[in-house]
């Protein structure tokens, strides 16, 4: 499984840019009320469970997840690009496993695909969100790559949840 690296966050609330790298034991998320702690997390399990719901009330442009194998040289990692241009809730996803792999693509949207017909005009097409790249759904794919049990909150923690 792999660890997180690095994220950077493009566009978020509009005109800011996050980015961090990751430690391999713990890491945290220190900042006042409001500054967007929680939100950044929220990108970032939307982003790794492919989850439209989630992402659709965000406000990103695009999300990258830099990651690593800790047996392994590889440094995948998930590139996320919200498209604003569209009437309707629409993500490409790129994933890639390795530097020498071809990237996988996927879109994630409200509506089965689109290609502009012509300006202001969509034609719906027969693609399927959430498509299959190497009979894989981006769902799939993506808990292939990631585990999303590290995330707990600090109110949790302090309750004396345990970290899995």
């Amino acid at each position: 499984m792999n660890l997180i690296d690095s994220v950077m966050i493009k566009g978020f609330w509009g005109n800011h840019e996050v980015s961090f790298k990751a430690s391999e034991d713990l890491n945290f998320l220190i900042g006042p009320n409001g500054s967007g702690k929680s939100t950044t997390l929220k990108i970032i399990s939307g982003v790794l469970r492919a989850d439209k719901d989630y992402l659709s009330e965000l406000d990103f442009e695009s999300v990258r997840i830099n990651l690593k194998d800790p047996r392994s040289k590889r440094k995948p990692y998930i590139e996320v690009v919200k498209n604003l241009g569209v009437p309707f809730f629409h993500c490409d996803y790129k994933i890639v496993e390795s530097s020498t792999e071809k990237p996988y693509a996927y879109v994630l949207s409200d509506v089965d695909g689109y290609d502009t017909v012509s300006k202001g005009s969509f034609f719906i097409r027969a693609q399927l969100a959430g498509s299959t790249a190497a009979s894989r759904t981006l769902a799939k794919h993506l808990s292939e790559m990631v585990s999303l049990t590290w995330i707990c909150s600090a109110s949790r923690f302090a309750e004396g949840a345990r970290w899995k």
